[in-house]
């Protein structure tokens, strides 16, 4: 976007002394659309003149399938970075023609008679000449704003047609600089899922893949299943008999405690049961009884 608005400014950089060469403007779409063509041409055959970039940053991934598709993408990046390009001068010079008196004229070194190249001009206005027949200029204008650096210029000239020739450069850049940016970048998306999709049917894993598909039952690998492990249900009910003597539970690591003679007496049986207590540990650590 940046580069759009700078480019765009330098072509139609204007101080008043000079007009603005719509020859060098034409030259300047000529090369952009010759990039863009470029750009899909290598991308169709597959060839990556950048690749060295990509080698020196550490970013190429070696020979693998998704290597097969930086052609496309990179065309696809190129092509969007386009349409930014010709947006933003597009909109630069229709904010440049708005708040500046621009001056246009058309000049070159080779001996061009004035309707030579208004056969060059008319031909390149032929896809909107039917359309916004204002940004076709006529004989008349082409002959009345040619102008030579070294001269006066045509002194019998009217200065007001200089500024009839932004509707032909608004065209010119949209049909030529930005119309072929967006055919080509739906080219590009068109030719990345196709090639995309024609690099996954090839895949070796994917013929695997389709033919567990295709099969009944999908084989885990797994020689051993565990459908028969299943857990134990059954309720256990294998109770011990109840002992015939009293029964004393030591609890949580408590001593015997001191019970009376009466209950002494008699078969006794004592069992203990939980876990040491906190106040246990914090004495085994202190050195103290459970008292203190």
């Amino acid at each position: 976007m940046i580069a759009g608005m700078l480019t765009m400014a330098g072509l139609l950089f204007y101080d008043g002394g000079q007009r603005i060469n719509i020859t060098v403007l034409l030259a300047f779409v000529l090369l952009h659309l010759v990039l863009a063509l470029f750009t899909t041409l290598q991308s169709l055959a597959g060839w990556q003149p950048w690749r060295w970039l990509i080698r020196r940053f550490g970013a190429d991934p070696g020979n693998g399938v998704f290597h097969k598709l930086h052609p496309v993408l990179m065309a696809r990046a190129a092509h969007l970075g386009g349409i930014t390009f010709a947006l933003a001068g597009l909109i630069t010079l229709l904010v440049m023609v708005v708040i500046q008196d621009l001056a246009f004229g058309w000049s070159t070194t080779l001996e061009t008679a004035a309707t030579s190249y208004h056969g060059l001009i008319d031909a390149i206005a032929t896809p909107w000449a039917w359309l916004w027949p204002a940004a076709a200029p006529d004989p008349a204008l082409v002959e009345a704003t040619r102008f030579f650096r070294a001269g006066d210029g045509n002194p019998g000239a009217d200065p007001a047609l200089w500024g009839q020739w932004w509707p032909f450069v608004t065209m010119l850049w949209a049909t030529w600089v930005l119309l072929p940016r967006v055919l080509l970048c739906g080219l590009a998306f068109a030719q990345t899922r196709q090639k995309a999709h024609r690099l996954l049917a090839s895949h070796p894993a994917m013929h695997a893949l389709m033919y567990r598909m295709e099969t009944p039952a999908l084989d885990t690998g797994n020689s051993h299943h565990d459908a028969d492990d299943l857990p134990d249900t059954r309720m256990r009910d294998n109770l011990l008999p109840l002992p015939d003597s009293d029964t004393l539970l030591c609890w949580a690591g408590t001593g015997e405690p001191e019970l009376p003679e009466a209950l002494r007496s008699g078969k006794q049986l004592v069992l203990r049961a939980g876990a040491a207590p906190a106040w246990q540990t914090i004495t085994r650590h202190c050195g103290g009884s459970p008292s203190t």
